[in-house]
């Protein structure tokens, strides 16, 4: 079957702003185009509803995707293309045939605080147009905002600790609008469309809507080619010192610079780069590319469409954060990796010592998205491996002696059923209630591995001995859900029955990848979920569960590098060539994929999904 591509949302930002962004019809709302939903440092504030170039022509603004008239709803416009440059500038092109005009938007973030939009409009028609282009903005969020206009002739936003401006090249024309006090605007429009400026500052906890342009006049077959910026700051004084050097004419060359030498650091350190395979190399850049952009001071929100938030804020899963870490150290950008991990030792633990399965926006635990199953204690296996891997490539310990003795404490304490660890929620979040989980196993196993060997390595030869202990228990315990019958490990069990759940779960793939052995059972349970797992013949699915029933992106992507890890090339092509087919218009990968209809995604873009493409790609 050949798929329609998904919707176009990217992964938008810097070392201090991160952001959604989509002009390709992504998000169902009058504010939902162009930037939706912007982060300053911290996933604590959601600064920005809209920002987008505007354009006026005759009685019709468009902005984005919008297109905007008084006299009836805004309709919205599909690009008539779309794609990626460098990795990292996002490019719609729209037919505005009403006009007889062709609009192509761009977009990309670099350096420390500031995101550029750049719109090239082609006179198509045998006239010259006369057009206003702007540099708009919406912002609506539970803090008050004022806003004013600078000595250099820009607008500038302070809401909450963020102070931000529109850096134009040039403006005659300004608004700063006082709106409606929902999230719908109303006044910005009417007043754009009809010159009614207003340049006197505000103060607000409504919507403001603020725009600064100019007019130009197309002649026919020529362009124009509109620049402008957001800027970020910590104060005022900041962000007039970041204005006074801004010029224009250098920042695409800047931004490309910038990205091209952040990839290239990273792939100096990835042993044997050449022989990547250079099919999925731009893909893959692509990705990584996205993970660097919403990593915010070692904060890995696990997406920012706004499923997974909590009181308005983006969640941050140890499980998920540790997968982008991984993704980063196989890229060879160590200090993005080690960044994530300390962020994740300075959290809060259980009275046990284990993680929180997930924290707020404000790094403060906040469970309740995991079916009532409160423990999560699989993440002890990711933080062992990920540790021991960081050493053995860099020489530097991220982990004191002690948290991984205390971690080591947590599996020893836990409840076991047959020699597995338990009860929790496991990756797939408790959809059978708590229970001693096979894949969840593996990957303590894997961890308790690697820490067997750093202990070793430090002289601690109680814990490296308490470590195999556990590893000796652990996996006589996952033998014993080997569904000889079917050919395949089991879920495993669960903490309301003695039997063993006869459901497959293809997380399992994590486990080699994490350190669990290859062995006969787990050659058997591959070559069973090639057969009866797969969804539109190369997307893996999840445990035969109805929530997003389908093929997963990241199971199937586990898959690959499974097969990419023993020797199957071929097998792992097809999932990664698979993978990429069902990456969104920018090149993003989803969560998930429907059962039912192979053109709707699920979770478009998740964080993890995209991690998992760079993991696999780089191992």
């Amino acid at each position: 079957m050949k798929t329609k591509t998904y919707t176009g949302v990217g992964l938008i930002g810097n070392e201090n702003v991160a952001a959604i962004y989509t002009v390709n019809n992504g998000i169902a709302d009058i504010n939902g185009t162009g930037i939706y939903h912007l982060f300053y440092k911290k996933y604590d504030h959601d600064l920005i509803q809209s920002a987008a170039t505007m354009v006026r022509v005759e009685d019709t603004l468009y902005y984005g995707n919008r297109k905007w008239q008084e006299h009836t709803h805004p309709n919205h416009l599909v690009p008539v293309h779309t794609h990626v440059e460098k990795s990292f500038r996002y490019v719609d092109e729209f037919e505005l045939i009403d006009h007889c005009l062709r609009k192509t938007d761009s977009v990309y973030a670099y350096g420390k605080n500031r995101i550029t939009f750049e719109t090239r409009i082609f006179n198509e028609g045998n006239h010259a147009k006369t057009v206003s282009c702007f540099a708009y903005v919406a912002v609506r969020n539970d803090r008050q905002i004022e806003s004013s206009i600078s000595g250099a002739k820009d607008i500038m936003i302070h809401t909450g600790n963020a102070y931000f401006a529109l850096i134009t090249e040039d403006s005659d024309e300004f608004y700063m609008i006082e709106d409606s006090p929902t999230d719908f605007s109303y006044q910005t429009f009417l007043d754009i469309m009809e010159k009614k400026e207003q340049r006197k500052a505000v103060r607000t906890s409504r919507r403001l809507g603020a725009a600064q342009g100019k007019e130009f006049v197309i002649p026919p077959g020529g362009s124009i080619t509109y620049q402008w910026s957001l800027v970020f700051g910590d104060s005022e004084a900041e962000l007039e010192r970041e204005i006074s050097g801004f010029h224009f004419e250098i920042q695409r060359t800047e931004a490309e610079q910038y990205w091209d030498e952040w990839i290239k650091k990273g792939e100096s350190r990835v042993e044997h780069m050449q022989e990547k395979e250079d099919k999925f190399r731009e893909a893959a850049h692509t990705n990584l590319t996205a993970i660097k952009a919403v990593c915010l001071n070692g904060f890995i929100p696990a997406d920012l469409t706004g499923h997974y938030y909590s009181n308005r804020m983006p969640c941050y899963y140890a499980r998920d954060s540790i997968m982008v870490a991984r993704a980063f150290l196989m890229a060879g950008h160590y200090e993005e990796c080690e960044e994530i991990v300390q962020y994740l030792i300075k959290r809060e633990r259980k009275g046990n010592g284990e993680f929180y399965q997930r924290y707020d926006g404000l790094g403060e635990p906040n469970e309740g998205a995991n079916n009532n199953v409160f423990h999560q204690i699989d993440s002890v296996g990711y933080f062992g491996r990920i540790v021991c891997e960081f050493y053995r490539k860099t020489g530097r310990l991220l982990a004191e002696e002690g948290l991984l003795a205390e971690l080591l404490g947590v599996i020893e304490q836990a409840e076991d059923r047959k020699g597995m660890a338990g009860p929790e929620g496991g990756v797939n979040e408790g959809v059978f209630g708590g229970a001693f989980i096979t894949s969840s196993n593996m990957f303590i196993y894997g961890g308790i591995l690697a820490m067997e060997e750093l202990f070793g390595m430090l002289g601690n030869q109680e814990c490296a001995a308490r470590c195999q202990k556990v590893c000796r228990r652990i996996y006589e315990g996952i033998q014993t859900t080997f569904n000889q019958k079917l050919g395949r490990y089991d879920y495993g069990y669960v903490d309301y029955c003695d039997a063993v759940v006869r459901k497959y779960d293809t997380p399992q793939y994590f486990g080699p990848v994490y350190g669990y052995p290859n062995d006969a059972h787990m050659q058997d349970t591959h070559r069973y979920l090639l057969k009866n797992a797969s969804f539109f013949e190369d997307g893996i699915g999840y445990s035969e569960q109805e929530y997003h029933h389908g093929p997963w992106l990241f199971n199937t992507l586990a898959c690959a590098e499974y097969c990419k890890m023993y020797g199957e090339h071929d097998e792992y092509l097809k999932k990664m060539d698979w993978a990429e087919k069902h990456a969104n218009a920018y090149g993003l990968l989803p969560e998930a994929v429907d059962a039912n209809d192979e053109n709707i995604c699920f979770i478009n873009p998740l964080t993890w999904a995209c991690a998992e493409f760079v993991a696999s790609y780089y191992r």
